[in-house]
């Protein structure tokens, strides 16, 4: 028998090649251990970097603070060869169960867009069946849901508070505020399906706060600072934040909806140094306000105010850099301390501000640059941004998800939505119109200039984007600040409210320096460095000077912008008061002869030629009339006025009684020393009337 032996020599393996996954994107809670999914291949080392500091093999890993991280897994082959691969990772602190909500124009419920119209008196509701509208009031202003509830508040000449079912969207109850002299500025629903609601009232200088029920029967009231626009709770906290702030710097308050106690925060002035990318100022229009899902800090953000500059303050003239920007501060729940600040360049006025639900990122709707800029929630540092999102935005929210993004173009009249998964190129997904089926209710020129007025990314209202005729009278309004214009030809301003524009036919600004709406084009031009509107020959020719030749008929956007400004009437808000005694004070003293009815005796006595009053309020700060002597101001017009501190042309009495008082020593504005205590309070009831 033959015995064959045969030998198997096997073949060894293949080397395996040298691979690195680091996996997909990773979240993370502050302190809790976190595995990283990373894969590797044919390593004979390998290790991780977390980007904090720390470096293991190990891929599980605790994060001290929240941030974004970048972690690196890096591996080695025998013979030395190394591969990388990286991951995001997103820590956060873990969220509360109360998800924090704020004061709104518009937001999203149940598959549903609800946002209000106020030119229209409606309410739109956008869902899968279309459109249609609720019609709480004349004015619908701001709005909130939650807890089944929606509220909306209502200003002007028919104050109100509205509250309906969410899902049916029936009205289930209406709190008429007409002839109280009160108007509801903006409300947030709670979780528990209360009503809070910031108003301004004519009475005095306070401002009210209410805790109401969802029926609006049981009311609790508390006085606090004047102008409350900024409005957010979660839980049972809730933050208040004064919209035109004093000169001092912003003020905040935490309310402990438990406790009922207000704990303040001051938002102090930025000291600077002004430059091309940054400057001083107080922080005011703050209206935008969110708070982070982890209940830890809020973002309070609107614009900044260098009112410390000028001519006679510190020797040095206001520029379009070192004027106003967007404005963006961190606060600390805990404490009320600031904990951070961003810098904000080519940006004049954040109108909103939202976190997505991880508390990571920060949307701000820059209000004038049509644009939504995102931004590290942490570090404040500047993502990316949303583009061409319409006219004015004044709302902006995250779906659910945190990848899509929302945002109200007010004066566009359309909500729109946006992809955040590509922050390179975030693209518009969908558009709801709300619109109701009549249409447009605004003349088309004064729906343009209202468009015109808040664009500052217009080139042609400013060079790069720090300003816009809304910059010094959002919405109309005053910004409660004197500027120093000496560099002008001025001298220290008091902004006058624009509201009431409807109700003049004279002279505009207290020296009397203009004498139609149009020649805001000097401003834009000027101060602004906007390109202009009216052509550069009429410039240059005899229609470029304030009170030159005629620049109406010149210029399509400068005649919107005169006919929005000349649709401006004064804040409407009912007062069913007895005024009688003020009033016969008010003729008797002979303060009826300059403000005729509460108005004015602005006129011109002959081209060029204003009527002008001396009462004893000049001063060397006052400066000059279009470079020459100023021998008196224009008479202002007082109906609106209870709304409009400080008062005179340099700001200088800051309240009522200082114009008739403190400020009228030589008797001047009137001869009112003799006056009783009385007699001046029923005349300061009167003014409040107008």
């Amino acid at each position: 028998m033959l015995l064959l032996l045969i030998a198997c020599v096997q073949t060894p393996d293949a080397p395996v090649p040298l691979a690195v996954t680091a996996g997909a994107d990773v979240v993370a809670y502050v302190g809790e251990p976190v595995t990283l999914p990373g894969t590797v291949a044919g390593a004979a080392r390998q290790e991780w970097s977390f980007g904090d500091g720390a470096t293991s093999a190990d891929p599980t890993h605790s994060y001290a603070a929240p941030g974004h991280y970048t972690a690196v897994l890096s591996a080695w082959d025998a013979a030395g060869r190394d591969l990388t691969d990286a991951l995001r990772v997103t820590v956060v602190y873990p969220p509360l169960d109360a998800a924090p909500r704020s004061s709104t124009t518009a937001l999203s419920d149940a598959g549903r867009v609800l946002a209000v119209l106020p030119d229209h008196g409606l309410v739109a509701v956008v869902g899968p069946g279309g459109v249609h509208h609720l019609a709480p009031c004349a004015r619908p202003a701001r709005l909130s849901a939650a807890a089944g509830l929606l509220a909306v508040v209502c200003v002007d000449e028919a104050p109100a508070i509205v509250t309906y079912e969410l899902l049916t969207l029936h009205e289930r109850a209406r709190l008429d505020l007409a002839g109280a002299g009160q108007e509801p500025l903006t409300v947030v629903v709670t979780d528990e399906g209360e009503v809070l609601v910031t108003l301004r009232q004519r009475a005095a200088e306070a401002g009210l706060v209410w805790r109401l029920d969802a029926d609006l029967q049981e009311r609790e009231e508390h006085t606090l600072g004047r102008d409350l626009r900024g409005l957010a709770v979660q839980g049972r906290d809730a933050l208040l934040v004064r919209h035109r702030s004093p000169d001092a710097g912003g003020e905040a308050w935490r309310w402990d909806l438990d406790a009922d106690t207000f704990t303040p925060s001051a938002l102090p002035p930025a000291p600077g140094p002004d430059s091309d990318t940054g400057s001083r100022g107080v922080p005011s229009y703050l209206q935008a306000v969110a708070l982070r899902p982890d209940g830890r800090e809020a973002a309070i953000a609107g614009l900044r105010a260098n009112i410390a500059r000028g001519l006679v303050r510190d020797g040095q003239p206001l520029t379009d850099e070192t004027t106003t920007r967007a404005e963006l501060r961190a606060l600390s729940l805990a404490d009320g301390s600031e904990v951070g600040r961003a810098r904000l360049d080519n940006r004049d006025l954040v109108r909103a501000v939202a976190y997505n639900p991880l508390g990571d990122q920060l949307a701000l709707a820059m209000g004038g640059m049509e644009v939504v800029d995102l931004f590290d929630a942490f570090t404040l540092e500047h993502t990316a941004t949303v583009f061409d999102v319409g006219h004015a935005p004044d709302a902006v929210w995250f779906s659910e998800d945190g990848l899509t993004l929302y945002v109200h173009a007010a004066l566009s009249r359309q909500v729109g939505a946006w992809d955040l998964r590509d922050l390179s190129a975030p693209a518009r997904v969908e558009t709801f119109d709300l619109l109701p089926p009549s249409g447009e209710v605004l003349p088309p020129d004064v729906l343009l200039g209202a468009q015109i007025f808040h664009a500052a990314a217009d080139r042609r209202m400013s060079r790069d984007g720090y300003a816009s005729c809304a910059s010094c009278h959002l919405d109309g309004e005053d910004d409660g600040r004197t500027w120093d214009f000496t560099d002008r030809g001025e001298g220290l301003r008091n902004t006058a409210s624009l509201r009431g524009m409807a109700l003049r036919t004279g002279p505009i600004h207290w020296s009397a320096n203009f004498d139609e709406v149009q020649d805001f084009e000097a401003d834009i031009r000027g101060p602004q460095a906007g390109s202009g509107f009216l052509a550069d020959d009429l410039w240059a020719g005899p229609h470029g000077p304030s009170l030159g030749e005629p620049k109406a008929g010149l210029s399509p956007e400068l005649d919107a912008l005169a006919a929005y400004v000349g649709s401006l009437r004064p804040a409407a808000v009912p007062w069913d008061v007895d005024v009688d005694e003020g009033a016969a004070l008010f003729t008797d003293l002979g303060c009826a002869v300059c403000h005729p009815d509460g108005g004015t005796d602005s006129r011109w006595l002959a081209p060029g030629e204003p009527l002008l009053h001396d009462v004893g309020t000049l001063t060397p700060a006052s400066g000059q009339r279009l470079r020459g002597p100023l021998t008196g101001l224009d008479t202002p017009d007082l109906r609106g006025v209870w709304d409009t501190p400080p008062y005179l042309h340099d700001g200088s009495a800051a309240t009522l009684r200082e114009v008739l008082v403190t400020r009228n020593a030589e008797g001047l504005h009137g001869d009112l020393q003799h006056l009783t205590e009385p007699q001046l309070v029923a005349l300061e009831r009167y003014l409040r009337s107008l």
